[in-house]
């Protein structure tokens, strides 16, 4: 990234990568050493490529300043529009916010023009999620309010609904002082804005079914609308299958004895 002030010099991370029908792929990761949240973009045969976003990647900061601990994307989807959506989260003096936010694709790439080059997170869609009501225009806090998180949890898969909708997952802790953490889901449509018509206000709790931390690591969406969940718990492997409004089909866990929790 010859274009990278850091070239050569940062750490950076990969968490998770897509593939676009035209054989394009999306990396999305870190800067370990900036504490940005990274997105490349690289064509089927692996060079970099520069139709998007002038370069061929973004590194940004999510709320417009370097955090002191992290800033990360850990995973991203594509719409059918082209536009990308990402999740991943920030962690600053303590305190870590789970981030989903809309990025423009090369479509959209001359709207980028109306911020200012030095500002590498104007690719942001500023008009994602609610303007009165998030702290920075186009990043959406979507598990702030109703749950808490620990230090070490953030968003961790987002994917686009078939209906238009936006599922999004993490893990966190319900109420003040919780025992254990629960996987969470939380469904907004395709702006940003919760679907009240989904567990409570947008958000619902998965039922803990292993009296341990329980983790998500990834979901999809069959064509039916049903939900397809895997993460860990101390206990093992969690694998999981849930109708479109989040009620359990089946449960294919695979526990052991002894688990060491990697997180």
């Amino acid at each position: 990234f010859p274009s990278h002030d850091n070239f050569g010099l940062d750490d950076l991370a990969l968490y998770n990568m897509i593939a676009d029908s035209n054989g394009n792929i999306y990396f999305f990761g870190s800067d370990l050493t900036t504490k940005q949240m990274a997105i490349i973009r690289c064509t089927a045969t692996g060079v970099i490529d520069t139709t998007f976003n002038s370069f061929g990647y973004n590194f940004f900061y999510p709320a417009g300043y370097q955090p002191n601990i992290y800033a990360l994307i850990s995973s991203g989807s594509l719409a059918p529009d082209g536009q990308i959506f990402v999740s991943g989260a920030q962690s600053d003096l303590g305190v870590t916010t789970p981030y989903l936010s809309s990025l423009y694709n090369n479509q959209y790439i001359l709207q980028v023009a109306q911020f200012p080059d030095t500002q590498e997170q104007g690719s942001i869609d500023q008009l994602f999620g609610s303007v009165s009501t998030e702290v920075y225009s186009g990043i959406v806090s979507p598990f702030l309010g109703s749950y808490r998180s620990s230090l070490q949890q953030k968003a961790e898969a987002v994917i686009e609904l078939d209906s238009g909708y936006i599922l999004a997952g993490m893990q966190g802790y319900l109420g003040v002082n919780p025992v254990i953490s629960n996987m969470i889901l939380v469904r907004m449509n395709s702006s940003g804005v919760l679907d009240n018509s989904f567990g409570i206000g947008g958000k619902l709790a998965l039922e803990n079914l292993t009296g341990t931390d329980e983790y998500i690591t990834s979901l999809i969406e069959d064509g039916s609308g049903d939900i397809y969940v895997t993460g860990y718990s101390q206990n093992g492997a969690i694998f999981r299958k849930y109708t479109s409004s989040g009620n359990l089909i089946w449960n294919s866990d695979y526990l052991v004895p002894v688990y060491r929790d990697w997180e």
